[in-house]
């Protein structure tokens, strides 16, 4: 194989992304992250992406493992990352770059559908069919400059959005962001089809009296509420009466991480 693509997902936008790139770039292989953290991670390959959600404006915990574990074994191939996001990537490549140093050689960004849906507002579906029907664009614009080999780090324009809004109003939450799966609860509709247990890409989800129980290493994918079949996964107070996201190209199988 000559390139790579680790990619983590909860639902379904970035690896999307991770297998158009993979049909883009010759002789290309597709790697989980959860599924390969703790194994072996294949460095030989001229170049190396990460594709990541952006969660609070920042890199998920779990990629950030990824890139420290990474980033030792990288050659001076062409390596990238690439965020997908709601809007801005906020620091999220700015902190990969801080980690891969030198060893990167291009930050992209990718707007995509959001699945934080608390933040849902009245015309989300709207929102949501347009940014799927506008992805062939922007995505071709990014797989050019890979396959160009272009050195560039993606910096949005405004200093609000790049550094003060994400640096300061959500620095906080991201330090606790863990301890927010405790903010997930079940309703009536719940079946104990552990669905969510098989989904979740850290195993913070358990069984306990035939009801899901979140634990403390949440990564904020909301892969389980948005896959829930039954719509039985609450957050907090305000996702009853929303609606679930997740890619209509991705199916659940797959997530499932068993």
């Amino acid at each position: 194989m000559k390139n790579a693509v680790f990619y983590f997902s909860g639902t379904g936008n970035s690896f999307k992304v991770a297998q158009s790139l993979a049909k883009k770039l010759p002789e290309a292989a597709v790697y989980s992250i959860p599924k390969i953290l703790n194994k072996t991670i294949p460095t030989d390959f001229a170049t190396i992406g990460v594709v990541y959600p952006v969660y609070m404006y920042r890199i998920p915990k779990i990629v950030v493992r990824f890139l420290k574990t990474l980033a030792p074994q990288l050659k001076q191939s062409y390596n990238y990352l690439l965020a997908t996001n709601g809007g801005e990537p906020g620091l999220s490549i700015k902190m990969g770059k801080k980690i891969l140093k030198k060893k990167l050689s291009a930050g992209f960004s990718l707007e995509m559908p959001n699945n934080y849906i608390p933040f849902w507002e009245d015309q989300e579906e709207e929102k949501i069919n347009e940014i799927l029907s506008g992805f062939e664009k922007s995505f071709q614009t990014i797989i050019t400059q890979i396959q160009n080999k272009a050195t560039c780090l993606y910096q949005s324009p405004e200093l609000f959005r790049n550094y003060i809004h994400p640096g300061i109003l959500y620095k906080f939450g991201y330090n606790f962001i863990e301890q927010l799966g405790k903010q997930f609860w079940v309703n009536e509709n719940c079946n104990s089809c552990k669905i969510c247990v098989r989904l979740c890409p850290v195993e913070n989800i358990s069984m306990k009296d035939n009801l899901p129980v979140w634990k403390t290493q949440c990564e904020q994918c909301f892969a389980c509420i948005n896959w829930c079949p039954q719509k039985a996964i609450q957050y907090g107070q305000k996702t009853e009466t929303k609606g679930r996201y997740h890619h209509p190209d991705i199916q659940l199988k797959d997530f499932i991480q068993d």
